[in-house]
């Protein structure tokens, strides 16, 4: 497939160079390999004079390396001469550097401070145009020593009579007596130039074996089959008569008989020295100069390729082989240009956009933040995770506290001990149900009745101190503050694992706006833990003075558990000590019997739970709420009453059947003990209910919503979105990443570049597809 434009003529050659010349201004010779003439050679191998030659402008002649960079020359017919110099840096447009040039004597020194400027970007260009000639020769030496090569483009535009239409760039001389780092700079410079499509004009000094020409085989690593590649040798007028062996060898590789044949082949010219420069008036009187040489000079008289002789042979062959190789490759560049342009398009799709209004993104970012935290606080079913969490939290503080119960235990140190369930449901129920279990020593009747002696001050006789329960109440709430505490740790920590998953998942993309966040999150954490904290501890310093209005649910509590204690009493009493955990604390076996003291009413308050040892396979119920239900050990207490978890529940029938089995008991056995027991244990129910209910409700309220509330006001105050220099400061959070800002800058110069290359190619004529 070729390009529409598939004819000769002049008009055809200049379209199909223009194009290519402005493909590799949009930096599309690396990406999309547009065909390009390039020139190589050793240093010293003639090559400057060589380019001299064929554009017929003069350019820096300097003693060893005179190319310190890659220079772009394009070369088009015209009646009148006008040359163009400018600097092309890399990702930049071009610099022109001075004015149109209308004397040809002046090139040199213009492209002598342009490649100084390309060498060093940060010279003023106006001082470089208006300094001395001496003191630009002194510069580039100078300069040399710190960057003796550039990747920075030197494009000269020249436009004249008895020009062709060309363009070709003439790389730096390959050096051997230098630096490892210049040699290799320089390799590379020419490996990049030589790679893909381009016409390769490898210039060849005949005064060394072509096995010694670095060049060459750069060349030949490129292009290994040689089908690209142009031999261009030079200096044949260095060999005289007597170079007999030296003159075949070279005559060979001029008729194809060579050991390095190229398919292109090899074409001789002859430049003239520095004296027959000098005394030359015109190109045109150089060339006539060079046709005389070889017409006169043997072995050239008799080459049977003449055509391979000379600098306008030479300057005619690649001009025919660029447009040929552009023409054939237009297609390609535009398929490839279309194919990259989508991949690029893709990546640019990848990257997050860059952000145009910081302030209104950043209150944006903090608003749909403080959404998601209020909807993982509300706990909506795509966001439940936290309030389960929670919600298992408190289970956990629950069954905490209900393992700090009374561990009371009707019995004397003489007495067989029976376990039982420290509830008045024994029922056994499913296994998620509460169970209330006390690991601590069970508290007998012999501890019970020292404890209410060493608590007796000045009380009448056989009454018992409040101060005794009040005592007893304060030991199983011992543990609550602790219990309180995990249980706030435990919902912090949850809190905390939201916080940072979801600042991770909203402001990864700015990492300093995202640490930021997380720190300033983490204060505001803190605070309302703290606050939540403080509520807590009050409602447990509270519970320390026992307190209840629910007096009927607690009288009613008291004589079911008193009546439990008494009926775990009849069973049969052995005189052998058993082997319990109970105290050893000593008390009178036998007591007198005592009538009932009047009942105080006792101020309540919650307490810690702890409830006698059991041993395994015991039935018990586990519901907190089989608290209310009648033991059913004894079977005269079955029918003895009905749950008092409501008050209305209770009948003055029910008190009366009760007060009956009571009375059928063995109320003289210690009375005071028992009834000590049966208040206390009745408290912890009560305040049981209230502790497991009360503390997780305000670590929600004061501390989890609390926290929610207050996260959107709190973000946008810390982040200054309303002050004056908000502007500022949100466009200082939102900075990106610098790797991710230099890739989509990479790309959308990238992407630039290929649209640009595919509007060329569309305004050439040719179809082209930018979906």
């Amino acid at each position: 497939m070729s390009s529409p434009f598939s004819f000769p003529g002049a008009s055809c050659q200049k379209r199909l160079l223009d194009l290519a010349d402005s493909l590799q201004d949009h930096g599309s010779q690396r990406e999309l390999g547009v065909t390009q003439g390039v020139v190589i050679g050793n240093q010293s191998s003639g090559k400057s004079s060589v380019v001299e030659a064929i554009s017929g402008i003069g350019l820096p002649q300097d003693t060893g390396t005179c190319t310190r960079c890659s220079t772009r020359i394009r070369l088009t017919p015209a009646e009148r001469f006008l040359a163009r110099v400018s600097v092309h840096h890399a990702g930049a447009k071009p610099r022109r550097v001075g004015d149109p040039i209308t004397d040809k004597s002046k090139i040199e020194d213009v492209v002598r401070r342009a490649q100084l400027e390309a060498l060093n970007p940060e010279l003023d260009v106006d001082e470089l145009l208006t300094a001395p000639a001496e003191k630009i020769k002194e510069l580039t030496l100078e300069q040399a020593q710190h960057t003796p090569f550039t990747q920075n483009t030197v494009s000269v535009m020249v436009e004249g009579p008895g020009l062709i239409d060309l363009s070709f760039v003439d790389l730096p001389g390959l050096v051997q007596n230098a630096p490892s780092n210049v040699v290799s700079f320089v390799e590379k410079m020419v490996v990049d130039h030589t790679q893909g499509n381009a016409i390769i004009l490898v210039v060849l000094p005949m005064t060394d074996d072509l096995e010694n020409q670095k060049a060459l085989r750069l060349a030949r690593t490129e292009d290994p089959q040689g089908s690209r590649t142009i031999g261009v040798l030079t200096k044949p007028d260095l060999l005289g008569p007597g170079s007999i062996t030296a003159l075949a060898n070279w005559k060979d590789v001029l008729e194809g008989r060579g050991r390095h044949p190229l398919e292109l082949g090899y074409f001789c010219t002859r430049q003239p020295d520095d004296a027959e420069r000098a005394s030359a008036t015109t190109p045109a009187q150089i060339r006539e100069n060079e046709k005389a040489f070889f017409r006169s000079t043997q072995p050239w008289t008799e080459l049977t390729r003449q055509g391979q002789l000379g600098i306008e042979n030479i300057t005619l062959f690649l001009n025919a082989q660029l447009v040929k190789r552009i023409d054939e490759n237009l297609p390609r560049i535009t398929q490839e240009a279309e194919k990259r342009l989508r991949e690029c398009k893709k990546e640019l799709d990848k990257l997050p956009k860059p952000i145009e209004e910081p302030v209104a993104h950043l209150l944006n970012l903090v608003t749909t933040f403080s959404d998601e935290i209020k909807l993982h606080v509300r706990g909506n079913l795509e966001a439940a995770s936290l309030i389960q969490t929670q919600n298992e939290v408190y289970q956990h503080f629950m069954c905490n506290i209900a393992r700090t119960v009374p561990n009371f235990a009707p019995y004397l140190d003489t007495e067989r001990y029976y376990d039982f369930a420290n509830s008045l449901d024994q029922e056994k129920e499913d296994e998620d149900t509460l169970v209330f279990v006390n690991s601590k020593n069970a508290f007998n009747i012999d501890r019970m009745s020292s404890w209410i002696e060493q608590s007796k001050t000045r009380e009448l006789p056989r009454y018992i101190p409040f101060e005794a329960v009040v005592g007893l109440i304060l030991q199983f709430q011992e543990d609550w503050d602790s219990h309180m505490l995990e249980c706030l740790q435990a919902v912090d920590d949850s809190i905390q694992k939201l916080l940072h998953d979801t600042v991770k998942g909203h402001f990864s993309r700015h990492e300093s706006l995202k640490r930021f966040v997380g720190s300033i999150l983490g204060d505001l954490a803190e605070r309302k833990r703290n606050e939540c904290q403080s509520h807590l501890k009050l409602v447990l310093k509270s519970e320390k003075t026992p307190r209840t209005l629910h007096q009927r649910d607690y009288q009613e509590l008291t004589k079911t558990w008193e009546a439990k204690f008494r009926s775990l009493r009849q069973r049969d009493q052995s005189t052998v000590r058993p082997q319990s955990t109970l105290a050893s604390t000593p008390s009178p076996s036998h007591r007198p019997a005592k009538p009932l003291p009047k009942r105080r009413e006792a101020p309540t308050s919650s307490f810690t739970q702890s409830q006698p040892l059991a041993p395994e396979g015991t039935s018990r119920s586990n519901t907190p709420f089989s608290i209310f239900n009648f033991a059913r050990s004894n079977p005269n207490l079955a029918h003895a009453s009905q749950s008092s978890s409501a008050e209305s529940s209770w009948t003055q029938k029910d008190d009366d059947e009760l007060n009956a089995v009571l009375s059928g008991l063995n109320t003289n056995d210690y009375e005071d003990e028992l009834r000590t027991m049966a208040e206390v244990r009745s408290y912890f129910e009560i305040s049981f209910k209230r502790v497991v209910d009360v503390i997780p409700s305000l670590i929600d309220l004061c501390f989890v919503k609390g926290l929610a509330e207050e996260v959107q006001p709190y973000l946008v105050m810390k982040l200054g979105l309303c002050t004056t220099s908000a502007s500022e400061k949100c466009a200082k959070f939102l900075a990106e990443d610098a790797s991710v800002a230099a890739k989509r800058e990479a790309l959308m110069s990238r992407k630039t570049m290929l649209q640009n290359v595919l509007q060329e190619l569309r305004d050439f004529g040719l179809q082209v597809d930018t979906d």
